[in-house]
C-alpha cells in the first residue's frame, strides 16, 4: 500500500493494561517503519457491560473471547474509517500456528507403539497445566492426545470441551435428543479428506472449519456492530489456491510457520518482527473469573433456571466454576462458552428449542 502511493495509510492497534495481551509497542514500530497514520488507544475492558453487547449483536452462542478486542478495535478504526483490512486466514494458508508443528510432531511420533502412547498420555496428567500461555501447559495438552487416531487428536488441540467430558455429563433428557458423534464425524471427514501430511491435513481443516465458522464470523459480526466493513486480502482466492498448493514445508518451516510469506517479507520487515513468538488476541477471561465476573459466572452458569443447568449436570458445572475460580484448574474457555450460552439465551429468549428448560 505505501508502494502504491495509498493516502493516507491509516493503521489501527489497541493495546492493554496487561502485557500478556498487548502489542501495541510492536504494532508502533511498524506504523513508524512505514509512515502511516497511526491511531492508538489504551482500552480497560468493562467486562459486564462487553457480555450483554455480544450477546446481542452475534445473535447466536459464540464461544470464542477474542470477540472481545475484535469489538474494541472496530469501534476504534470506526471513529475514522468505515473499510479497513484484516490479516484472517495468513495463518491457516501459510501454516502459522504452533499446532501444525505440533502435528507433524505427533505422526512421527506415531510409529511408536499405541502402549508406549498411551503412556505419555498418562503421565501428561502430572504436568502443571493451570496457567494458560505456558510451556508446560502446552506440553500436556501434546501429550494427553498422542494415544488418539490423528484427526481426534487434531481437534483436541483446537476444541473448548472435550466430547467424552459432554456426552457423560449431558442430563439424560437432553441427552437423549442428540446425535453427540455427528460433529465428531463431521471433523474426522474433513481432516481425512486431505493427503498426507498431518500439517497439511489440519491447516485444510482450518480453512474449513474454523476459519468461517469462527474467526470470520467474529471479525463479520464484531466490525459490523461498529458499522465497519472488514476485508481480507489473505483471502483473495488466486491467493488460497497458491498458498494450498505449496508443499507443507514451504510453509512450516523447522524455525516455525509462515516460512515463505516470511522469507518474502525479510525485505520489509525487521528481524525483531519476523522472528518474535506468535501472540493471540485476548483478553485475561480467565482472571475475570476469578474477580469482576465471578459474580456473574455463577449466576449465569450455576443459577437453577440458567440454560447451562438445564443441559448439563449441575454438580459437574459446580466443579468447573469452583475449580477455576480456587485456581485448582483453568476452565477460562469452557466457562467462557457456558456464560455465553446463558446471556444469549437470556437475551434473546428462543422460543423454538422445544423443552430444553426443565419444569
Amino acid at each position: 500500500m505505501r508502494q502504491l502511493d495509498v493516502a493516507p495509510l491509516r493503521t489501527f492497534s489497541i493495546g492493554f493494561p496487561d502485557a500478556r495481551y498487548d502489542e501495541t509497542r510492536h504494532a508502533r514500530l511498524i506504523a513508524d517503519r512505514f509512515e502511516t497514520e497511526h491511531h492508538e488507544e489504551q482500552v480497560t475492558p468493562d467486562a459486564r457491560d462487553i457480555l450483554d453487547t455480544l450477546a446481542f449483536h452475534f445473535d447466536e452462542p459464540f464461544a470464542d473471547s477474542s470477540a472481545i478486542p475484535t469489538w474494541y478495535v472496530s469501534r476504534h478504526a470506526r471513529r475514522a474509517v468505515t473499510v479497513a483490512l484484516t490479516g484472517d486466514a495468513g495463518d491457516e494458508c501459510f501454516a502459522g500456528y504452533d499446532r501444525y508443528r505440533a502435528a507433524s510432531v505427533a505422526e512421527r511420533l506415531a510409529i511408536l507403539p499405541q502402549p508406549l502412547r498411551a503412556a505419555f498420555a498418562c503421565v501428561a496428567t502430572i504436568l502443571p497445566h493451570n496457567r494458560p500461555r505456558t510451556f508446560s501447559n502446552r506440553l500436556y495438552r501434546f501429550a494427553k492426545a498422542l494415544a488418539r487416531p490423528a484427526s481426534r487428536r487434531y481437534l483436541s488441540w483446537v476444541q473448548i470441551f472435550d466430547p467424552d467430558d459432554l456426552a457423560a455429563n449431558y442430563r439424560p433428557e437432553f441427552a437423549d435428543r442428540i446425535t453427540p458423534a455427528e460433529p465428531l464425524e463431521w471433523f474426522d471427514h474433513l481432516y481425512n479428506s486431505t493427503p498426507a501430511p498431518a500439517a497439511n491435513r489440519a491447516a485444510r481443516a482450518d480453512i474449513a472449519s474454523y476459519l468461517p465458522y469462527d474467526l470470520l464470523t467474529k471479525v463479520d459480526r464484531a466490525s459490523m456492530a461498529c458499522s465497519l466493513e472488514c476485508r481480507c486480502p489473505f483471502l483473495d482466492h488466486e491467493l488460497v489456491e497458491f498458498a494450498t498448493s505449496l508443499p507443507i514445508s514451504w510453509r512450516l518451516g523447522p524455525a516455525g510457520g509462515k516460512r515463505i510469506l516470511k522469507d518474502w517479507a525479510r525485505s520489509l520487515l525487521p528481524e525483531s518482527i519476523l522472528n518474535r513468538p506468535k501472540m493471540g488476541f485476548g483478553v485475561p477471561v480467565g482472571a475475570w473469573f476469578r474477580g469482576p465476573l465471578a459474580d456473574d459466572l455463577r449466576q449465569s452458569v450455576l443459577a437453577p433456571d440458567s440454560l447451562p443447568v438445564a443441559i448439563f449436570r449441575p454438580d459437574w458445572l459446580q466443579r468447573l466454576v469452583d475449580d477455576h475460580i480456587t485456581g485448582r484448574a483453568n476452565h477460562e474457555h469452557p466457562l467462557w462458552a457456558l456464560l455465553m450460552l446463558d446471556r444469549w439465551h437470556q437475551r434473546w429468549n428462543p422460543t423454538d428449542i422445544p423443552n430444553v428448560r426443565l419444569s
